[in-house]
């Protein structure tokens, strides 16, 4: 029988109830994203290596959720490799589509440069045929695209022209379609929405509000006068999801909320205004602290302190699940980190340039670099091994970043890595607050039981 060891992905809660007469802790192995509820004695068993003291249940238990594994297995090796298997068998082609540099917002902390440029005909047809030779390539299952910006929107009928051409090219190959889309809410009034949904395939939709109208319109207005914009947003939201035919077309809407100094103490006023609008059904809901794009320093002017929102996200989750939010506490294993480790997922923007990420595009600081991997204007074939990111797995094992060291890993798989590439440590709040996750986790799926 192989001899097994502590496996290093790991996290532990300190003993839940210290009264008890058998107190309990909770293991969160992050190899499977499992949690087990574990007594203190045989956790003091485990970690001290005593595993033939354990009880076999609990034992076996621990080997099932991977906090057990052989002693011969170089674990950082074996997570990497299932990593890269698992992006060599995906077979969904990835690309997103940015069919115009132009947005209405002028978002403080956004890092793109926008233009009066739109994909004309021309280059329509040229990311078409781009499109088809990547099929080809690739032979996937599944062709997915984000139509993305500056403001998608704003080009809603170059998204109309290629969205008929993609879903008939996926026919011609066999394959399914699936769209989302990454807008700024202001132009998705409810027959835009429904023109999308029916028509274009779109079901997915990221939608931002930094807050109610008085933290909102402070970091998201227009570049003409800087007029706020949170009235304009909110009523299309509401506009579409109180159609009383919107469950039935199956598309999701996801409000992101970027915090910084200018709107986290406004978060709990903001979650009780959705709560007050009866969205809990209807809509997703989710926090994350702004960074730098490119080398605007959104982050080092008005982002807040990692430790400080790791505390407050708690609060934050915890309100929401008070008021009937569904809640993702804890991240799950992740194999494919993002698009960009995959050697065949590609972004086209308005001038034909092909790029490995979406913060690329318009970002002057990318401009001319190896994230710029050709122009659909210049037939190329890709060289994967100059293309940044493509090898991600490989640049972990190398030390590149502190992911190596880090027992979250295999949950976080490196987060961003455009963000270390560029210099920025990318690291999620959950490594901030990944015990009080635990908890919670656990916490509100014991209700779930009892309800």
């Amino acid at each position: 029988m192989e001899q097994l060891k502590q496996s290093f992905y790991l996290v532990n809660t300190g003993i839940l109830n210290e009264t008890s007469s058998y107190p309990e802790r909770l293991l969160y192995a992050t190899r499977t994203g499992a949690v087990l509820l574990i007594r203190d004695n045989d956790y003091q068993a485990f970690r001290n290596n005593h595993f033939h003291l354990l009880p076999q249940p609990v034992y076996d238990q621990l080997v099932d959720i991977e906090a057990l594994v052989p002693s011969s297995q170089n674990e950082l090796d074996f997570l990497t490799s299932e990593n890269k298997d698992a992006i060599a068998k995906n077979k969904t082609l990835d690309i997103v589509i940015q069919p115009g540099a132009s947005c209405q917002l002028g978002c403080h902390y956004c890092g793109q440069e926008h233009t009066s440029k739109y994909m004309d005909k021309a280059l329509q047809e040229k990311v078409l045929n781009r499109v088809c030779y990547k099929l080809d390539e690739m032979q996937p299952e599944k062709l997915e695209v984000t139509w993305y910006g500056a403001e998608p929107l704003m080009a809603v009928n170059h998204i109309r022209d290629l969205s008929d051409n993609l879903i008939s090219i996926s026919k011609a190959y066999g394959i399914d379609y699936v769209a989302q889309m990454v807008t700024n809410g202001v132009s998705l009034k409810p027959k835009i929405f429904l023109d999308m949904v029916t028509k274009c395939k779109v079901m997915h939709y990221q939608i931002t509000l930094d807050g109610t109208a008085e933290y909102h319109d402070k970091n998201r207005y227009t570049k003409k006068g800087q007029l706020p914009t949170f009235s304009i947003i909110f009523k299309n939201i509401l506009d579409i999801v109180n159609d009383p035919g919107f469950k039935d077309l199956g598309a999701t809407i996801m409000i992101r909320c970027n915090v910084d100094l200018n709107n986290v103490d406004g978060l709990e006023e903001f979650i009780d205004y959705l709560a007050g609008h009866e969205l809990q059904d209807k809509i997703g809901f989710y926090v994350i602290p702004i960074h730098n794009w490119g080398d605007n320093k959104a982050e080092e002017l008005t982002g807040v302190e990692k430790n400080g929102f790791a505390a407050q996200e708690i609060d934050w989750m915890i309100k929401l699940m008070d008021l009937g939010f569904d809640v993702d506490i804890l991240p799950t294993r992740t194999k494919i980190v993002c698009s960009a480790v995959k050697q065949h997922s590609e972004v086209y923007d308005a001038y034909g340039t092909v790029s490995s990420c979406w913060e690329v595009p318009y970002t002057p600081m990318f401009k001319n670099t190896d994230f710029e991997i050709g122009n659909v204007n210049i037939p190329f074939k890709e060289n994967v091994t100059t293309t940044p990111m493509r090898d991600w797995n490989d640049d972990i094992k190398k030390g590149e970043t502190w992911c190596m060291k880090c027992n979250l890993l295999p949950v976080c798989g490196g987060s961003c890595p455009i963000h270390w590439e560029s210099g920025t440590p990318a690291c999620p709040s959950f490594k901030f607050n990944i015990e009080d996750r635990v908890v919670l986790e656990y916490v509100k799926r014991k209700q779930l039981v009892l309800s």
